[in-house]
């Protein structure tokens, strides 16, 4: 997985040079990242196991599981040991929560539509930061966005999200500013209520995330 980030960080910096050896101008690139490859599954598998089973070895055994597939990952992607610590730094932010919610899930013995795509969200949102940190150690200023700090508000339809009316203004206000001198690298599939609630968008949400951004920004 660290190899494959790394390839993606070097595909993007290929195309940014193209692009502007071509326009003569600064390329303004917005990145979309999925998860890790099976990492939305397991969080699905798990927490609906947790849920089940109500046993908090298990629960944290899977949350350790998912703390190394990532730090391996940032390790094996990230050259610049500045650039990985802030990573790690990131991911251990992460993983903390997603422990959390895990655990309360196994404690409750019970998992809502909307605990359900908190859950899920976090594929994205662990695998961003490796991307983002990939860049900025080979050159190219990045920053990481959730689907909702990107501007991609929705109703409470929780595992099937649907935009919120006129949501493509404030994409644009939100990611605009940041193409002049960064790459902005959103985690596709999710997005958030007005309410700040995480939402996924379904199967797919990634390519629909890059959809609805490259329309917003024309």
């Amino acid at each position: 997985n660290g190899e494959k980030i790394k390839r993606v960080a070097h595909l993007i910096k290929r195309f940014k040079e193209e692009e502007e050896r071509k326009k003569g101008k600064r390329a303004e690139i917005v990145v979309v990242i999925s998860a890790l490859s099976k990492v939305t599954d397991m969080l699905l598998e798990n927490a609906n196991r947790v849920a089940t089973e109500g046993n908090p070895d298990k629960a944290k055994e899977f949350v350790e599981e998912l703390r190394t597939k990532h730090e391996v990952a940032a390790s094996e992607a990230i050259d610049n040991e500045n650039e990985l610590r802030t990573a790690k730094d990131e991911l251990k932010e992460r993983i903390a929560e997603v422990e959390k919610a895990i655990i309360g899930i196994c404690l409750l013995g019970e998992l809502s539509p909307r605990s359900l795509d908190y859950i899920s969200s976090f594929g994205e949102r662990l695998a961003a930061p490796i991307l983002a940190g990939t860049l900025r150690s080979i050159g190219i200023e990045a920053v990481h966005l959730t689907g909702g700090e990107a501007g991609i508000i929705t109703n409470e339809e929780y595992g099937n999200a649907q935009l919120a009316w006129g949501v493509e203004r404030e994409i644009r206000e939100r990611i605009a500013p940041l193409l002049e001198n960064k790459i902005p690298v959103v985690t596709g599939f999710i997005g958030e209520t007005k309410k700040k609630t995480i939402t996924t968008l379904g199967r797919g949400g990634s390519d629909y995330t890059a959809t609805i951004i490259g329309a917003a920004i024309d």
